[in-house]
């Protein structure tokens, strides 16, 4: 996405509403976006895009843990304390 590379990961705990994205781009390359709705990838309000983005993630993905949600989190370079908002629980490592 925009020359920057992220790592794709599955994020059960993040609650977004919806009101909180912003269109970002498109993904351009993906390793595998099998698991992806679509190739749109949004920015979170008062997040780096850099940092994290989200794209949707198809209906019914699930593992051994339960289901995956409605998003994939793409992570950057970097680490933005305001994201630690929007998890519920299973957050970064670096959130407190």
């Amino acid at each position: 996405m925009n020359g920057q590379a992220y790592g794709v990961s599955v994020v059960r705990g993040l609650v977004l509403t919806g009101d909180e994205l912003t269109f970002y781009g498109r993904i351009e390359r993906a390793h595998d976006s099998s698991a992806f709705l679509d190739d749109q990838a949004y920015a979170l309000t008062g997040v780096d895009p850099e940092t994290f983005i989200v794209v949707r993630a198809k209906p019914g993905l699930r593992d051994d843990a339960g289901p995956w949600g409605d998003f994939m989190g793409l992570f950057g370079a970097g680490q933005d304390r305001d994201l630690c908002a929007y998890f519920t629980r299973l957050g970064p490592t670096w959130c407190d």
